[in-house]
């Protein structure tokens, strides 16, 4: 049966529930059923965006982890016609087995691209010209949040020490322990008070970030996160509680503001341009990208997904986003693109001289070569933005010579 009927005729869950989600699955089928060969980049990020909104809906989690039957079409290995046979799983199997027949058709089609043109899947390196072009265009990593490296053929967050002037050194160590501290006592009011876990969890986040002494500009996100989180869940302390948390939120925007990259950081945000579309669009891939990376595990660390979730929710409503929070998700996005399309181009250098096998090494390479694809879907659907922010108009002709490589 269709996931509608099945969703609609479940009676694990609340109907209403059932109502609102179960339209959206079959629409979901229904376009895997009429498009799957002809999805673009555009297509494949909305439909993977549409997928996660499902998964993270509270609705959805109602009757997630029910059964379900489904039929999977299956094809002979003589080449006759597709028949159907019913497959057991649940909800949450069934959207993500979705998921997979949409990439695994973007994936044959390309395959069948270059058995056209007569050359093998594996493996096609542009010229050494074209490949020192893609190293010179993409740049360093930006100032943000987060910072990525590719260490051991596995990507993981690149964790950089907080550094003031020397002369500030000391007050700056100083007023931090004197903030993991107060943090401490912060954490203990607020658990006793039982307030919202989400709310409680984002502020042992901050307090874990203080302790670690790395990633100033995460920890300033971090603490304007917390700030508006305190703001909606005030009602619900008492106000000695509440005041000492305001109290304490205020004392880490100080403590922050010591840093001369927390300062560049927020400098270059004030004077970026972002509208409510171009922020609603980068938390929808963000969200594409968080579930796509978790589903690595042999490829990417699991911190990275988490740090940018961590990131993409900072950013709250997109009618009211912050600069500093926009802003601070548009730069993580372009440091991830940037270090994967660093590590991709020394490994065409690498091997049209035969000196490496880095991508082999970076998980098989079917699994790191359907990432990379992923990846130049991702950036292709933010060019348009990245094009009105200051240095990232080397993205659009990266992906230009990426999409000319075969892996």
């Amino acid at each position: 049966m269709s996931l509608r009927t099945a969703v609609s005729s479940s009676r694990q869950i609340d109907m209403d529930d059932a109502l609102e989600v179960a339209p959206r699955l079959e629409i979901l089928r229904q376009l895997y059923v009429r498009n799957r060969r002809v999805f673009t980049e555009n297509s494949m990020v909305r439909f993977f965006s549409e997928i996660t909104a499902i998964q993270e809906s509270a609705s959805f989690r109602q009757f997630a982890q029910n059964p379900v039957v489904i039929r999977e079409h299956i094809r002979s290995s003589t080449g006759a016609r597709e028949r159907q046979e019913p497959v057991r799983t649940t909800f949450a199997g069934a959207l993500v087995l979705l998921r997979d027949r949409v990439r695994n058709a973007v994936q044959i089609d390309a395959d069948q691209e270059q058995l056209a043109l007569g050359e093998p899947r594996e493996l096609r390196i542009p010229d050494k010209r074209t490949i020192e072009r893609l190293s010179e265009l993409v740049p360093e990593q930006k100032l943000a949040p987060v910072q990525f490296k590719i260490q051991e053929a596995f990507l993981t967050v690149d964790h950089l020490p907080a550094t003031t002037s020397k002369q500030d050194t000391k007050s700056a160590e100083s007023a931090r322990e004197a903030l993991v501290s107060q943090g401490k006592t912060v954490v203990e009011e607020l658990r006793r008070s039982n307030c919202d876990t989400r709310f409680l969890e984002t502020v042992i986040s901050l307090q874990s970030k203080l302790q670690a002494a790395d990633d100033i500009i995460q920890l300033g996100i971090m603490n304007i996160s917390c700030v508006e989180m305190a703001k909606k869940y005030d009602a619900e302390l008492s106000d000695a509680v509440s005041a000492r948390l305001r109290a304490h939120l205020n004392s880490v925007n100080a403590y922050v503001a010591q840093f001369p990259d927390w300062r560049r950081y927020t400098e270059n945000a004030a004077v970026v341009e972002l509208d409510e579309s171009d922020i609603k669009k980068s938390v929808a891939i963000a969200d594409e990208i968080i579930s796509s990376l978790s589903a690595e595990p042999d490829l990417v660390d699991a911190e990275v997904p988490r740090t940018i979730k961590l990131i993409k929710e900072a950013v709250g409503d997109p009618k009211r986003a912050f600069k500093r929070t926009s802003y601070a998700l548009f730069r993580t996005l372009e440091n991830l693109f940037s270090k994967v399309f660093e590590y991709v181009a020394q490994f065409a250098s690498d091997f049209a001289t035969q000196t490496s096998t880095r991508l082999a090494k970076w998980g098989s390479r079917t699994a790191a070569g359907g990432l990379i694809t992923l990846m130049l879907g991702w950036a292709g659907a933010l060019t348009p933005i990245y094009e009105r922010l200051p240095d990232a108009e080397w993205l659009k002709p990266a992906i230009t010579i990426l999409r000319s490589f075969v892996f």
